[in-house]
């Protein structure tokens, strides 16, 4: 039997390859962040709005905290004009490399709207309950509305228990 190679399709030769081993580590680089308390509602809208308020499109903030509600460290991410996808899992994966005890996540409404959507709420109380299963339970879930007073939502009665 004959082959017959064609230039520029000849078979490659095989390769090997080294599979590479990495490992994350966490590391507070700012000392700051320890002296920053998220005890109350009014203390997560501050450092919520710092981060949210201004952003014309959608953005969300996570908050780890420690046991004693110290900042461990946050997260932005960003959306669209109107949406900012949350995936449980990519949340989750950041507040156990920050070591954190429980959370607030917090989100802006650049349309200005103060009120909770209903898709607001499915994933609020999805993370509720995933959160209470792995043991780092979510403490709040903060609405910054463009222009307006931002919402704790659990303050509102649909808020699991």
């Amino acid at each position: 039997m004959v082959q017959l190679t064609l230039p520029g399709f000849e078979r490659p030769a095989k390769r090997t390859f080294k599979a590479q081993r990495f490992r994350a580590v966490y590391v507070r680089e700012n000392d700051d962040l320890q002296r920053i308390t998220v005890d109350t509602t009014d203390s997560a809208v501050r450092l919520a709005s710092q981060y949210l308020s201004s952003s014309p499109i959608e953005q969300l903030l996570t908050i780890a905290l420690d046991n004693s509600m110290q900042l461990m460290g946050f997260e932005v991410t960003t959306g669209a004009t109107n949406q900012c996808q949350i995936v449980p899992s990519a949340i989750y994966r950041f507040l156990l490399c920050s070591y954190a005890s429980s959370w607030v996540i917090a989100h802006n409404h650049p349309g200005g709207t103060s009120v909770p959507s209903q898709a607001d709420w499915n994933i609020t109380l999805k993370l509720h309950h995933i959160g209470k299963e792995i043991g780092i339970p979510l403490q709040d879930h903060i609405l910054i509305p463009e222009g307006g007073r931002a919402v704790s939502m659990r303050s509102c009665a649909k808020w699991p228990s």
